[in-house]
């Protein structure tokens, strides 16, 4: 088939990179982010999953022969498999949700013939050209690696993105329908509230997602290293879990034998009493601030202290009484271990997004500099309409803090993920946490009281 341009056709900008190394390959009209310098036909376009009903990019989705369904990388186990095609270097394989088979990601059965577009397993209710590959030589991977640097990597693609919004209204289900989406952003519920009020109102969904296991980057990347780093540490040692939230680390101390108090000054904690109580764990929790704790438990009070995932969250005029107040609890020759994202690798200093805006793929990831050596407040959702604020400080901050409040910093860690991980939950870390950490784990040691 010969493509022909004409002057009023916007194309779509992943059958024009593809023509750049097939001739044979079709050009479609983009019907999707038309504005932007990513527009897309709707065999580039979104999928919805046969199991959430959510739609997915068409890199993050798979097709099921067997059981005509789509499953998407959110709703079932994925691996990243390593093989040059088109103009990628690697693809998912996704468990399908029904049979339990593995099926490709549908970018990697287009470029080989398993798209249900191009067998006809579906048929689409709109106009689409489709590729047939095995009639097509490779090309070279030198003018695959050119097409994909220059494609996928373009300046336009960034400026475009900072420009234009980045909405595609449908996606195709089964049936080959073009189904409308809700793109729609909810509107946040506490922007007026105070950093500890705001994290009271998202306590009870924090806490279904953590109180198994802990969520996802506590359980993979922070958590191994904070408790690493106390196994050095006498057993019958008291510790005080600063901001313990919902009770995660402190109940996972206590199933090691550890004797730990947990303190938060949000409603999160009622949920660690709660459930400590179900769970028969003696754990003693209060509603108190570093602050309280000390006017509470007196100085020299416990040998370790811990904040995980904690620090960020205090505004600049609590933090020096946060730490001076930790410093206090502590006992001569103490022990502070506090986690926190990494202020050189996290917003607002380094800013990531995907080109296009939905991709799954981590290789569509790129990342602006921001602002990193000023303290600022910004905004994070944990959960979707309730924002939570997060202080920036650069590291130098930290450690002027640690060192004003006499601590000397032993032991830094910034978290990276095993080969294993990587080969696990390559949609979180593949080309991504294993370039750069947006964690960081500190132990410091007290020498004088301040």
């Amino acid at each position: 088939m010969e493509n022909v341009l004409n002057s009023d056709q916007t194309l779509c900008f992943y059958c024009l990179s593809y023509s750049k190394l097939f001739s044979d390959y079709p050009w479609n009209q983009a019907v999707l982010d038309k504005d932007t310098a990513t527009p897309r036909c709707y065999l580039h376009g979104r999928y919805v999953c046969s199991s959430c009903r959510l739609p997915r990019h068409f890199n993050g989705i798979a097709w099921c022969n067997r059981c005509s369904a789509f499953t998407c990388v959110k709703c079932m186990p994925h691996k990243v498999q390593f093989k040059r095609f088109l103009v990628y270097r690697h693809y998912y394989e996704i468990q399908c949700t029904k049979c339990g088979s593995i099926n490709p990601a549908l970018e990697y059965a287009e470029a080989i013939g398993t798209h249900p577009f191009q067998t006809g397993k579906i048929k689409p209710s709109f106009p689409i050209n489709v590729w047939l590959p095995f009639l097509t030589p490779e090309p070279t991977p030198s003018s695959a690696d050119k097409v994909l640097n220059e494609e996928l990597n373009g300046k336009q693609r960034i400026e475009s993105y900072l420009q234009k919004p980045h909405i595609i209204t449908k996606a195709i289900d089964e049936t080959g329908k073009a189904l409308k989406v809700d793109n729609k952003i909810q509107t946040p519920q506490n922007i007026d509230s105070t950093p500890i009020a705001k994290w009271s109102k998202i306590a009870l969904h924090y806490h279904e997602r953590s109180k198994e296991g802990g969520d996802f980057h506590h359980r993979e990347l922070i958590a191994p290293h904070v408790l690493g780093l106390l196994e050095t540490i006498p057993k019958h040692s008291r510790i005080v879990d600063v901001g313990c939230g919902e009770g995660y680390l402190s109940r996972i101390m206590f199933e090691k034998g550890r004797n730990v108090v947990g303190i938060d000054p949000s409603d999160m904690i009622d949920f660690a009493i709660s459930y400590a109580e179900v769970k028969g764990y003696d754990i003693d929790y209060i509603k108190l601030d570093a602050a309280g704790a000390l006017e509470k438990f007196g100085s020299n009070s416990f040998d370790v202290a811990i904040a995980n995932m904690v620090l960020m969250d205090i505004d600049d005029d609590n933090i020096d009484l946060t730490i001076g107040s930790i410093s206090q609890m502590l006992t001569e020759k103490g022990i502070f271990i506090f986690s926190i994202l990494h202020p050189a690798f996290t917003p607002p200093a380094l800013k990531p997004f995907r080109l296009p805006w939905d991709s799954d793929k981590n290789s569509d990831k790129i990342y602006l500099v921001g602002d990193y050596i000023n303290n600022q407040n910004i905004e994070i959702s944990l959960v979707s309409g309730f924002p939570t604020n997060h202080f920036h400080r650069p590291l130098s901050y930290y450690a002027s803090l640690l060192k004003e409040h006499g601590f000397v910093i032993e032991e830094m860690i910034e978290p990276k993920p095993t080969p294993e991980q990587v080969l696990t939950y390559p949609r979180e870390m593949f080309m991504d946490y294993d370039r750069m950490p947006i964690f960081l784990v500190v132990k410091a040691l007290k020498l004088r009281q301040a």
